[in-house]
């Protein structure tokens, strides 16, 4: 019987044992403290769970460790904005399944994993704006079949992966302006049947592919300050004649 009893201690101390939270990178043991008001080593795996939202802008961090959000099951936006990010580890969000929203603007970002966002089924709204983006892997979106809207404007990107948007059959806001997009690939928007904003301007297009033609929800398609032909915005007018073409 007494070790029975033991047992069920062990079991009942094991479920609030300490979540190693003082171990996490400085700002993020630092905002868990303040949301807890408790000291690093006080806090457990239980109140971790009840977080939903971590507002990490204007932290000054420079870099992020994998472990940082282990345990918060319950989070449903993170807001990384304004920092000094250069890089993200690749199985930073791991087991995040509840997250909605990722906001990473204004940072230094040159690159991103392949499977930075790999399993998060729930992720509605991804933001990179301004940042320094100079390519993209081509299955870095795969498996987001909820997300909405995609912020990619003010980076470095040259060029895009073919298959970079496959299966985001819900996006309906896609943000790619300023950046310096010379050709995109042809099947590029293929299968993007909820997409409304479509934002291409400030680059240097000459071009667009035929796959554009097939974006039958587009409401605004904004193309201005590029070098495409008059021939092909007539072309787009005309087999999309309810779209609000900027040029």
């Amino acid at each position: 019987m007494k070790t029975i009893f033991l047992f069920i201690l062990i079991l009942i101390f094991a479920s609030s044992a300490n979540a190693d939270v003082c171990s996490r990178s400085e700002q993020v043991r630092l905002k868990l403290e303040e949301i807890t008001s408790k000291n690093c080593k006080d806090i457990d795996s239980t109140e971790l769970s009840t977080i939903k939202f971590l507002d990490l802008s204007n932290m000054n961090i420079t870099e992020l460790k994998e472990g940082d959000f282990q345990e918060l099951t319950s989070l449903n936006e993170v807001d990384l904005s304004t920092n000094q990010l250069i890089s993200l580890p690749e199985k930073l969000f791991l087991g995040l399944t509840s997250i909605k929203r990722l906001t990473f603007d204004n940072n230094k970002l040159t690159s991103l994993p392949e499977k930075l966002f790999l399993g998060l089924k729930s992720l509605v709204g991804l933001g990179f704006y301004n940042n320094q983006l100079n390519s993209l892997p081509e299955k870095l979106f795969l498996g987001l079949n909820s997300l909405i809207w995609l912020s990619l404007e003010n980076n470095q990107l040259q060029s895009l992966p073919e298959k970079l948007f496959e299966g985001l059959k819900s996006l309906q806001g896609l943000y790619l302006y300023n950046n310096q997009l010379t050709s995109l690939p042809e099947n590029l928007f293929v299968g993007l049947m909820s997409i409304q904003s479509l934002y291409l301007n400030n680059n240097q297009l000459a071009t667009l592919p035929e796959s554009i033609l097939s974006l039958t929800s587009l409401i605004l398609l904004d193309i201005s300050d590029n070098q495409i032909p008059d021939w092909m915005i007539f072309e787009i007018e005309k087999r999309l004649p309810n779209v609000n073409t900027r040029y």
